[in-house]
């Protein structure tokens, strides 16, 4: 089973504003409303690729009940503490015109101690061996810093494997768990090494190193240039497919669920990532963070090219 964690949920409220001018009157074209939020995102996905999973994290107030509402009406099973303080709501600002995405985001409400100990224990109660846990995203005020790594330990007692896709100290501190995948992006990649990287071999490096420090995978997104891919297996590059961009949303969020598909249908690690291209290129062809359809996906499975990398 494939569980994903969502500690600051939010509802997207994503804008088609043409031409969009900042301090200036500007024109909605089109409104969606989508449940977001990084594990999120990974289930709707996964629900798309057909794979079973349970959504899991905080949820409180009106908002909260609206996106459990929209997780239902999309058929995605779900299990969320209710807590006391409101779900936020995040502004997505897309100029089909110039190409630009803006993100607003709000900070989310504090969890209580109680709060997330009814999290950890309705999670840890459920896994069995072999199970999944994607953690993603940031975390609201209330969660320790050292959650990753204590949860990365309880996982390996049980058995499970932690993917995560993490920000700021909560990646770093993820690491010393030694989890089944880290998905950082360029800047967190830099960032977790201490210095500037710009080529595809210097983040192949960096990304090697990762694995070596005990993640057994590394994915790197970046962004239209691509992403990496290093495990044991080695360290490989894919650039970037082009396609027709609505919105970037989520994009990451597919490739992380594409990932867990694929190693719940155990293909090879090439060939998750291959897959995970393929699912997140079609992800950024849909509006907002609706996730693509199993047939978009499959469409763009031979444009994918896949490099090794000697390092």
């Amino acid at each position: 089973m494939i569980y994903t964690v969502t500690l600051n949920p939010a509802l997207d409220k994503t804008l088609q504003v043409p031409q969009f001018a900042v301090d200036g009157v500007n024109r909605v074209k089109a409104l969606q409303l989508d449940p977001g939020g990084k594990g999120i995102n990974v289930s709707k996905v996964l629900h798309q690729l057909g794979q079973p999973n349970l959504a899991m994290g905080f949820l409180g107030g009106e908002t909260g009940d609206s996106i459990a509402r929209r997780l239902t009406a999309l058929g995605i099973q779900h299990d969320f503490v209710r807590i006391s303080g409101e779900t936020r709501t995040n502004l997505k600002i897309v100029d089909p015109q110039a190409g630009t995405y803006t993100d607003i985001n709000e900070p989310g409400p504090t969890v209580k101690e109680g709060e997330l100990a009814a999290l950890e224990e309705n999670l840890f109660a459920r896994l069995q061996p072999g199970d999944r846990v994607v953690l993603a995203g940031g975390a609201p005020a209330g969660v320790p810093g050292n959650l990753p790594s204590r949860w990365g330990v309880r996982c390996k007692q049980a058995g499970a494997l932690l993917y995560a896709d993490l920000e700021g100290p909560l990646l770093a501190d993820v690491l010393a768990a030694g989890p089944q995948m880290v998905k950082p992006n360029e800047a967190e990649l830099c960032s977790l090494v201490g210095k500037t990287l710009s080529t595809i071999d210097a983040f192949a490096a960096a990304a090697k190193a990762l694995h070596r420090q005990g993640c057994a995978q590394v994915v790197v997104s970046l962004g239209a240039r691509g992403a990496l891919f290093a495990s044991q297996e080695g360290a490989y590059y894919a650039p970037g497919l082009a396609v027709a961009v609505q919105s970037t949303v989520g994009a990451g969020d597919a490739m992380m669920a594409a990932f867990c598909d694929g190693a719940q249908r155990q293909l090879p690690f090439c060939e998750q990532a291959r897959w995970a291209m393929t699912v997140s290129a079609a992800k950024v062809m849909q509006p907002g963070s609706a996730p693509p359809t199993m047939q978009q996906a499959k469409a763009l499975l031979a444009n994918v090219i896949l490099q090794k990398i000697d390092l």
